[in-house]
């Protein structure tokens, strides 16, 4: 599994895609919250710390950036190694290429929220709760792209092509939409992944979202069973795959 976490950093060069991430986010952020909109944003959070607040916001910005970028990175991992070649795969090669995956998205998530709470300490100044809060953004930020990068390596196994995968996930994204108000009356809609992938409103972040009545480790658990399932048939269709190849 060391050389697929080398292999991430030799071949996508993350840090260049974290600081033009960081940039962006920021540099939104602070063109946003210019001072009668941060006030407003203050008043509406009961939140009077600047420097949580443009924290907050910034990284869930940068964060949507780097999650194009894991599930891109995670993909190809899949599609580029050549991993469905005869006498070049393992059964663990997909496993260790998804654990690989999961390391990486927080190594360059804990850049993230480093940099990014430095520019905080730089442009608000410094306040006892920042380097708090960007642990929690780290564990919440990484939780949520961990299952999107878990469903990418599974449709990459599955479809091979980029436009299928990004097309899928761009599919399950509208589906949501329509998954909430079809079973939002029934009591599966309780163990809908969806309800269970934002965990900031459990840390009360100035950006948390919005508290569905669910608690921690039942999220936790059913999250945990999601990604339990997609990696059992990545693997299942993965040595599917690779018997055909190697008959």
């Amino acid at each position: 599994m060391v050389n697929e976490i080398k292999m991430y950093f030799s071949r996508h060069k993350p840090i260049y895609v974290i600081l033009a991430a960081i940039m962006i986010g920021c540099g939104l952020q602070y063109f946003i919250l210019s001072n009668e909109n941060m006030k407003s944003v203050q008043d509406a959070l009961s939140e009077e710390s600047e420097s949580l607040i443009f924290q907050s916001f910034s990284v869930d910005i940068i964060a949507l950036i780097a999650l194009l970028y894991y599930i891109f990175c995670s993909a190809a991992s899949i599609m580029k190694d050549g991993v469905f070649e005869k006498n070049k795969s393992t059964r663990k090669m997909i496993l260790h290429k998804i654990y690989a995956s999961y390391l990486f998205v927080f190594i360059c998530n804990g850049i993230i929220v480093l940099l990014t709470s430095i520019i905080v300490i730089i442009l608000y100044g410094f306040h006892h709760d920042i380097f708090y809060h960007a642990l929690l953004l780290l564990i919440a930020k990484s939780y949520t792209a961990i299952f999107y990068v878990t469903l990418s390596m599974f449709l990459a196994v599955l479809f091979k092509k980029y436009m299928f995968i990004f097309s899928m996930l761009f599919v399950v994204e509208i589906a949501k939409i329509a998954v909430f108000a079809f079973l939002r009356k029934f009591a599966v809609f309780d163990y809908v992944i969806f309800n269970h992938l934002d965990i900031s409103s459990y840390f009360h972040l100035p950006s948390s979202g919005i508290d569905k009545g669910y608690n921690i480790l039942f999220s936790i658990a059913i999250y945990l069973a999601y990604i339990f399932l997609l990696q059992a048939l990545s693997v299942y269709i993965f040595n599917k795959k690779r018997e055909r190849v190697t008959d």
